[in-house]
């Protein structure tokens, strides 16, 4: 047994043994009246009071005086007090609905005496020694008359010698329950009102309790609404305390003399169904399961319109509900045990505690059950089990509380901490892995620590700190490294495992290590992942001598909420690395295609003009980017921009293709999918020139890529004066298979897909060629589909076979319509099934738009991928360009 439980077991213990010494006393001076009389001349009544249980004579269906007595023939009847006549044997008694109670009592001496009467169904007279004593409500032989009354009244006589005679006149017509139900004592005046004072006392105190607890719990609902539990245990709270106002001594009835009976009785139902009902959800919202939702809306349900009954309907009715209440009570305890065996096998924080409560409450309602059915006699005790629930619960949110403030200590330092490493990151004005390093081991007070990155399948030591200070590596992991230190083989279980790893030494059994840390005097190693799920792309590690476990865990939480932080810092650093790789390659180019520009004749002087611009631009660019110590946001948008110059302008695509729109997304700043226009002169016509590609590496590759591929036509066309289509693409399937083979930075799958189409407007007619981008064709009467060769550029020249590309010939008709377009669109995942858009569907919809203005196609084109898409992010780049061919 835990610590926390042996203390709730001690204070619940000492109360349940002074109610069962209470209760035992009661017991023993119990002496039990035979056949309507009682001797108690014998007894002392200095200290102790006694019990009037016993056989009662009864007289049923006559209201008697005890002057009646004198004359009357007829013999009684008798039955147990306390007891209810209509749970009686006999026929003559249950069917009853008045009747007269008639006790003669033995006293030792002539002296004062008092009389506790408790609650008595529904409404009574008493004389005691032919003296009338009091009347509680209206007795009489008709409903009509009859009025109810509940009260717990202490009634003092004089005793005379001899037998002492006590009548009592009872009637019921409002309540299911029928005569004497409590216990009637007798003892010395200040002896039964020191009982009474003492049980008085008792409720104020209990309710008391309950309307504090309940107070406190709201307020702690109110300044955290989204605690659901704090509110249904101030409700609990509040309907066991209107509950308890309306047994025991009746404290609403000592306030209020005159109260309403019908409103006590209701209130009494209402009050018991409304606790059982905030007590099932108090306990559900602690130890939820959202499998059990809907039996809880079931429960809640039954629960209000058992209230809503109550509320409205008669009293006569509503007490022949209690045993609907009893049922509904059985499978409410057992349903929240059930809960809480559950809740303990799950190991639960608090369930130990909850459950001792929950059991002590239980066991006190089973009591008062089986006491409300007369199968044993007790007292109540169901306030006293929800006191002891209270005290149990408020110790449990006492132990919560001190959790939750050590939590939020811990909280505050771990802000402190994170707040302080943002700041330092932010302060950097670099992106060099160094200042990482420094940041998070001086404000952590780390001893040492290492970073890997990850080039390929190898791993390379890139930044190391040590006392406080933090340098750059550039060299292959789990060599010979003399002048540099880290757990190899904890690193390499944390690459084999690709998870975080974090190690206390001074818990942890674990001997693998153990030369390692005792070298170094390490107590703690943290390693973090970083990069996509199942392939790291890095590992950060560090280590300290603290030996505080607190500590441990307080730096694992907070490296654990920085992991993403480092993960972009650490891709920033890699892609500003492939930048600057980028920049060095294009400066190369630039020098190159400069080279070659002023070797061109006066037949590409127009085309020479435009190349000269572009490397003026892209020389510009790269002198304003190596200037510049810019994040790598900025330098995505310098490379967007030296790709997007490359790219024909509109105007250009507009003064040789007047009736063209083109639909151009890219995924993210930099594409791998292009477009490029040209206009030659041939054979004394001239020949307009489209090209719609898509480069497959991806990022920077892919930019890159689309780059070499622009310039590789201008090459092809203006350098190699090629002209028709196919001999244009066998030339570019030699150089891009050059340039892949030749460069390591290029992987197997880099490659580039285009097709190319060569327009005679002279003739109205069409040349193509295509690597897997095919053609659509489209007019009013036919939609016809030329579909590409299946390899890419570069594929056969790469893979040593010889597979030449072959052109179509197309005789175009007035208002033909062409497109092409790349996989972006028609690989796109979206729709209710997340599916991808298919040629099929890019067909439908390019069929439904082909006699539509090309404004209105390009627009429909965009609606189309954005509704499809949906929350779905973008895949690729998405390209297609339509033309209409107006030429008659």
């Amino acid at each position: 047994m835990s610590k926390a439980s042996r203390i709730a077991f001690q204070v619940c213990a000492l109360p349940i043994l002074l109610l069962i010494q209470s209760v035992y006393s009661y017991n023993l001076f119990s002496q039990k009246i035979e056949k309507g009389h009682l001797n108690l001349s014998g007894n002392s009544f200095k200290s102790d009071y006694y019990e009037l249980n016993g056989e009662w004579e009864f007289y049923p269906d006559l209201l008697l005086q005890p002057k009646d007595f004198d004359t009357l023939s007829i013999k009684p009847e008798y039955i147990s007090v306390p007891g209810l006549w209509h749970q009686q044997e006999n026929q003559n008694i249950k069917s009853a609905r008045y009747g007269t109670y008639r006790l003669n009592i033995l006293l030792p001496e002539e002296s004062i005496y008092s009389l506790n009467i408790n609650r008595i169904q529904s409404s009574y007279k008493l004389w005691i020694n032919d003296k009338f004593i009091t009347q509680q409500g209206q007795v009489s032989d008709t409903k009509d008359s009859s009025e109810p009354f509940w009260s717990a009244r202490n009634l003092t006589f004089v005793s005379q010698y001899g037998d002492n005679e006590i009548v009592i006149q009872v009637s019921n017509y409002h309540h299911k329950k029928s005569g004497i139900e409590q216990r009637i004592m007798v003892g010395s005046p200040t002896v039964i009102s020191k009982h009474t004072w003492f049980s008085l006392g008792t409720d104020i105190f209990l309710i008391g309790v309950l309307l504090i607890m309940g107070v406190y719990h709201l307020g702690l609902f109110l300044s955290r609404k989204r605690d659901y539990s704090s509110l249904f245990y101030a409700l609990t709270m509040f309907a066991s305390a209107a509950f308890s106002g309306t047994v025991g001594e009746i404290i609403y009835t000592k306030v209020w003399l005159d109260f309403n009976w019908f409103l006590l009785v209701k209130l009494n139902y209402v009050s018991n169904y409304l606790r059982l009902l905030f007590f099932v959800l108090f306990i559900y919202s602690v130890f939820a399961d959202k499998r059990l939702h809907k039996v809880i809306l079931l429960f809640t349900a039954f629960a209000i319109a058992m209230v809503l009954f109550s509320a409205i309907a008669p009293t006569t009715v509503v007490t022949h509900t209690l045993i609907v209440f009893l049922m509904f009570t059985v499978l409410s305890v057992i349903f929240v045990l059930w809960l809480l065996i559950r809740a303990v096998i799950k190991k639960s924080e608090g369930v130990i505690l909850s459950f001792i409560g929950t059991l002590l409450l239980t066991l006190t309602a089973v009591n008062d059950i089986l006491n409300e059915l007369k199968i044993i006699s007790t007292v109540s005790l169901v306030t006293f089990g929800m006191f002891l629930f209270t005290l149990v619960q408020a110790y449990l949110l006492a132990l919560r509380n001190a959790y939750f403030n050590n939590n939020l200590e811990q909280m505050q330092s771990r802000l402190v901490m994170l707040a302080e490493i943002k700041d330092g990151l932010l302060g950097t004005t670099s992106n060099k892995l160094e200042n990482l390093m420094n940041v998070i081991g001086d404000v952590m007070k780390m001893t040492h620590g290492i970073l890997l990155l990850r080039h390929g399948e190898k791993w390379q030591v890139a930044a190391e700190y040590s006392l406080g200070k933090a340098k750059a590596h550039n060299t292959p992991a789990f060599g010979m490294l003399d002048n540099i230190r880290y757990p190899k083989s904890i690193l390499k279980e944390v690459i084999e495992k690709k998870s975080d790893f974090f190690l206390e030494t001074r818990t942890n059994s674990n001997n693998a290590h153990t030369d390692y840390l005792i070298g170094y005097g390490v107590q703690n190693i943290y390693c973090l992942v970083t990069g996509p799920e199942g392939m790291p792309t890095s590992i950060i590690q560090f280590e300290d001598k603290n030996r505080d476990s607190n500590e441990l865990e307080h730096k694992k939480k907070a490296l654990q909420t920085i992991k993403p932080q480092i993960s972009v810092f650490v891709e920033n650093f890699d892609f500003y690395r492939q930048l600057r790789e980028l920049n060095l390659n294009l400066e190369a180019n630039v020098a190159k295609r400069t080279a070659e520009i002023y070797r061109q004749n006066e037949e590409l002087e127009v085309a020479g003009a435009e190349i000269a611009k572009q490397n003026e631009f892209l020389e510009k660019a790269y002198q304003d980017f190596s200037l510049q110590n810019i994040e790598i946001s900025d330098s995505v948008r310098y490379a967007r921009k030296i790709q997007q110059s490359v790219l024909p302008q509109r105007s250009k695509i507009q003064a040789i293709f007047p009736d063209a729109f083109i639909f151009f997304k890219p995924e993210e700043q930099l594409s791998g999918d292009f477009y490029w226009v040209e206009s030659v002169k041939h054979q004394n016509q001239t020949v307009h020139y489209l090209a719609c590609a898509d480069a497959t590496g991806k990022g920077v590759t892919g930019a890159l890529m689309s780059i070499v591929g622009n310039n590789m036509l201008m090459q092809t066309l203006f350098n190699d004066k090629l002209r028709h289509t196919d001999e244009i693409l066998n030339s570019l399937t030699e150089k891009v298979g050059a340039i892949l083979t030749q460069h390591e930075r290029f992987e197997a799958n880099d490659r580039i897909e285009l097709a190319l189409i060569a327009y005679y407007p002279e003739t109205n007619t069409l040349e193509y060629s295509g690597s897997r981008i095919g053609l659509v064709i489209a007019n009013r009467d036919n939609f016809s589909y030329i579909p590409p060769a299946k390899y890419a550029l570069g594929d056969s020249f790469r893979k040593k076979v010889r597979q030449p590309y072959t052109r179509e010939l197309i005789d175009l008709q007035p208002n033909d319509m062409l497109y092409i377009f790349t996989d972006g669109i028609t690989n796109q995942l979206g729709g209710a099934h997340l599916r991808r858009f298919t040629k099929k569907r890019m067909f439908e919809m390019l069929k439904s738009i082909q006699n539509s203005e090309l404004d209105l196609q390009m627009r429909k084109i965009g609606e189309t991928v954005e509704t499809w898409r949906g929350e779905m992010r973008q895949l690729d780049d998405m390209l297609v360009i339509g033309i209409r061919f107006n030429n008659k």
